[in-house]
C-alpha cells in the first residue's frame, strides 16, 4: 500500500482548475416596463375653432380636445382604419388636421 505522503492530496478548496476559468455570473437588470399615461390628457391650452382647418394636431393635443385617452386613438388607428377621425403620418409623426377633428366633434 502506498504511503499517504506520496499521494497528492487535493482538497475541495485547492482542486486544480480544468479548462477555461469561469467568469462569475452577471446579474442582468430587468427591463423596465414602458410606462405611459393611460388617462385622458388635460384640457387643451388653445381654441380649436381659431386654428386653420389644415393645421396639424399631435396625438396628445387631439386626445385632449376630444377628451379620449391617447391609447384610444392608437387603437382606432390600428384596429379601425375606416374610423371617422382621419390621421396622417408626416415625417414619422402622427398628425390630425384641425378641420377633421372639428368634423368629428360635430357628428
Amino acid at each position: 500500500m502506498p504511503d499517504n505522503d506520496t499521494m497528492p492530496s487535493w482538497s475541495a478548496s485547492t482542486q486544480r482548475p480544468r479548462g477555461r476559468p469561469r467568469k462569475p455570473p452577471t446579474i442582468k437588470p430587468r427591463k423596465k416596463k414602458r410606462e405611459r399615461n393611460r388617462g385622458v390628457p388635460p384640457l387643451p391650452t388653445f381654441d380649436l375653432y381659431k386654428l386653420a382647418p389644415h393645421q396639424g394636431l399631435t396625438q396628445r393635443e387631439t386626445a385632449s380636445v376630444i377628451r379620449r385617452a391617447e391609447a384610444t386613438l392608437e387603437s382606432w388607428r390600428r384596429y379601425k382604419p375606416d374610423h371617422r377621425l382621419k390621421w396622417k403620418k408626416v415625417h414619422g409623426r402622427i398628425l390630425y388636421e384641425a378641420g377633421d377633428v372639428r368634423a368629428y366633434l360635430e357628428n
